[in-house]
């Protein structure tokens, strides 16, 4: 099987003190994922998730190795019987939450629906970091496709292939990656250096790296 970003991954199925347990395994050999108990995970961790179920029911915890950081995927059963996931950082801290259109503020429905137009939005996540900000995932014209909105309805970046970028920005994303993996490439509608940039997430020499190209190719600073 593979991921998002189109990697090869192995999943294990495997029974521990009478549980089923799942873990998903690199072709490296470095594990990417493993299901466990509420039990299992540290206090922070397990007082967060309890706070954010309000109500809903427990459905699975994922432990997850991204690269240089560990969280927690919860999956969980909404109240109006909707499957809905929210992620919670190794501090115990909330990072992002999947919402039905209807929970996001007024102006981020609005951009949101105009984005996906007579396509079909298929998870909208509501991302806690300095600022607020909504990423829509969506198929339109037999294509998917996803936004980052700023919470007054601010269109911020369109997630792109690395095809549709500028040649001169294509060049420079592949040098700067060179053999590590690009994840995705997004058009940022924010102007750095007064130019719109496009924003790159790739993993390098094992860590992520994330930077912004100019248009006309110029690197712009890695990004955090």
């Amino acid at each position: 099987m593979t991921d998002e970003d189109s990697v090869a991954i192995y999943e294990v199925a495997f029974t521990k003190d009478g549980q089923p347990r799942d873990l998903h395994v690199g072709k490296d050999g470095r594990l990417l994922s493993i299901l466990i108990a509420l039990a299992d995970t540290p206090p922070a961790v397990r007082k967060s998730i309890q706070s954010e179920l309000e109500g809903d029911t427990l459905v699975a915890i994922e432990k997850t190795f991204e690269v240089d950081e560990t969280s927690y995927l919860v999956e969980i059963t909404a109240r109006d019987g909707r499957a809905r996931r929210f992620t919670i950082g190794d501090d115990g801290v909330l990072s992002e939450r999947e919402i039905g259109l209807s929970e996001a503020p007024a102006p981020v429905q609005k951009t949101v629906a105009a984005q996906v137009g007579d396509g079909t939005l298929k998870i909208l996540t509501k991302i806690f970091a300095e600022k607020v900000t909504y990423d829509a995932d969506f198929t339109k014209d037999g294509k998917d496709g996803a936004v980052s909105v700023a919470g007054n309805g601010q269109l911020l970046s369109v997630k792109i292939t690395l095809a549709e970028a500028t040649a001169a920005a294509q060049q420079t994303i592949l040098a700067k990656v060179g053999a590590g993996r690009i994840r995705s490439v997004w058009k940022s509608f924010e102007k750095r250096e007064n130019v719109f940039p496009f924003k790159v997430e790739s993993v390098k020499d094992g860590k992520l790296f994330n930077f912004s190209v100019g248009p006309n190719g110029r690197f712009l600073g890695v990004d955090d």
